[in-house]
């Protein structure tokens, strides 16, 4: 045991010290550095809210599936990637979430950043008839994202389209859509990847941002998020079978974040693009240089002009 001389003579420990120390006030614990509090108030979040497959239930508000296969990974691949290669069965939802993606999915084959226990990475697998109409479902499939998280914590974010949510010019969620055929039915694998805790990331070389960024006094939940937004995106698919996506396109164009604003694409080389609103079918109704253009989703993206 260590020992060190006082006044008077008197022998005494470190810990002795300590301890009168500690009875006069002193918190005897040394004050981590900055980065290390942000890390651990980012892994308290993270701890408090680990991904749970009855909690998940406990939120969907479901009617038209026989069954519902909850599937909750530590680490995978893609969750999208895995209900795409699993042979499903009919009249049964599956919903797959991960704490970490090795190969997360974007549009255009791009990878989504899924750091474990941060972030919400999250798809849906259905089976539809094989002649479904689906144009405009991604567009819908956002409304149904900003409409779950302004209910939940009052977050009023924007659909840039066809498949990201804004949040003040910086983006926090990308959806992709992905469908095969599979026992003469039409196999839908909706991915959702939501920045929830995530408060810093090098890999981006975009604006974004994340749930606790926007509010870090909210605290979110999850598991609350994953089974309200899969019970809207249901609810939304049900009108969106018998109407089409017509039905949401006034909600849609009030909530677009491209509307009005003046964009540049690869495909339109050396011309700008006023974007005015979406069609019925979820098409983009572009005016370049004067001249009206509708513009289906596929590969094709737009880059607000600076």
């Amino acid at each position: 045991m260590q020992q060190k001389y006082g006044g008077g003579g008197r022998i005494r420990t470190c810990e002795a010290e300590a301890a009168d120390l500690q009875s006069a006030g002193f918190d005897r614990s040394p004050t981590p550095p900055y980065w290390t509090l942000i890390l651990l108030l980012q892994m308290k979040d993270v701890n408090q809210n680990p991904l749970n497959k009855k909690s998940i239930n406990s939120f969907l508000n479901l009617r038209d599936y026989d069954k519902v296969e909850i599937l909750i990974f530590e680490e995978i691949d893609s969750t999208s990637s895995y209900l795409s290669d699993l042979e499903i069965d009919e009249n049964t939802l599956y919903i797959c979430s991960a704490e970490k993606q090795i190969k997360g999915k974007g549009r255009g084959k791009k990878k989504w950043e899924s750091p474990s226990g941060q972030n919400i990475y999250l798809s849906l697998a259905f089976q539809v008839e094989e002649n479904s109409n689906l144009n405009g479902y991604s567009l819908m499939v956002g409304l149904a994202v900003r409409d779950s998280l302004l209910e939940l914590y009052g977050i009023d974010s924007k659909i840039k389209w066809p498949n990201d949510i804004f949040f003040e010019n910086k983006k926090f969620c990308g959806i992709l859509i992905e469908t095969k055929y599979e026992n003469n039915l039409l196999k839908i694998i909706i991915g959702i990847g939501i920045n929830v805790f995530m408060l810093s990331n090098d890999q981006i070389d975009k604006d974004w941002t994340s749930l606790k960024l926007i509010d870090g006094k909210k605290k979110f939940d999850r598991n609350l998020i994953i089974g309200k937004l899969t019970s809207k995106i249901l609810d939304f698919s049900r009108t969106f079978e018998k109407y089409g996506f017509s039905h949401f396109q006034k909600a849609f164009n009030q909530h677009n974040y491209l509307k009005n604003k003046t964009v540049i694409s690869e495909n339109f080389k050396g011309k700008d693009c006023k974007v005015k609103e979406v069609d019925s079918e979820g098409r983009l109704r572009v005016e370049i240089e004067k001249k009206a253009k509708l513009i289906s989703s596929g590969e094709l993206s737009f880059k607000i002009k600076e």
